[in-house]
């Protein structure tokens, strides 16, 4: 059942395009891992491969999922295992993994588990990948002691929910402005004005003004 979640977890990592940072195996509990490079590795490499590795360890301790992804490899993975060691430290294979093309996966228990250095039983290489003093490592022909390496620390947390954004009050329409009409004023010599002011206009707003004199019907 295990393993049936965790492959549907890299379909749809592969699907949405995204780099394999959450193994959402139990997700009660936290997930460690982080970035693979070649200048993690001690001495460096010089490479043009990136890669990806996360484990989650189930809440009683007794298993380690993991999911490495990587590309740009000098040449096929000839191994890859999770060492021991604190960064830019070189340290002994305490489990493997399983080699093979991007993405690996698998679950580790304590019958996988080989002792190195202080690290001795499965119980203390769990506690080693807690405390981040552990590192995933790909190892090619042309780098027989890693051409990837990627320190395990604790990389992901759940993500806060998103708020809901309030819209913005919409302002009342302003009513558009209107006409003022001033009558026909007569003039005391016989003139007409027609004096139009359009108020409460813009910059197009003024007065038309249309001046005409009346011409008498008799000749002069």
């Amino acid at each position: 059942m295990r393993m049936k979640r965790l492959a549907m977890v890299v379909a749809t990592l592969a699907l949405a395009g995204l780099p394999a940072t959450v193994l959402a195996v139990d997700p009660t509990q936290p997930a460690y891992g982080g970035p693979l490079s070649g200048a993690q590795e001690a001495p460096p490499v010089v490479t043009s491969a990136t890669g990806q590795g996360t484990v989650v360890i189930s809440a009683d301790g007794s298993t380690v999922t993991y999911l490495v992804t990587y590309s740009g490899l000098s040449g096929t993975v000839a191994a890859a295992h999770i060492h021991t060691g604190a960064v830019g430290i070189a340290g002994g294979v305490i489990l493997p993994l399983t080699a093979g093309p991007s993405p690996m996966t698998g679950t580790l228990t304590a019958a996988n588990f080989a002792a190195s250095g202080s690290v001795t039983t499965f119980a203390q290489a769990v506690a080693a990948i807690r405390a981040g003093t552990t590192y995933f490592n790909l190892h090619t022909a042309a780098n027989p002691g890693g051409e990837l390496r990627g320190q395990i620390g604790v990389t992901v947390s759940a993500p806060a929910p998103t708020p809901t954004p309030t819209a913005a009050p919409t302002a009342a329409p302003t009513p558009p402005p209107t006409a003022t009409v001033t009558p026909v004023v007569p003039a005391g010599d016989g003139a007409s004005i027609v004096l139009v002011l359009l108020a409460g206009l813009t910059a197009a707003a003024g007065a038309l003004v249309w001046v005409g004199r009346r011409q008498s019907s008799a000749k002069r």
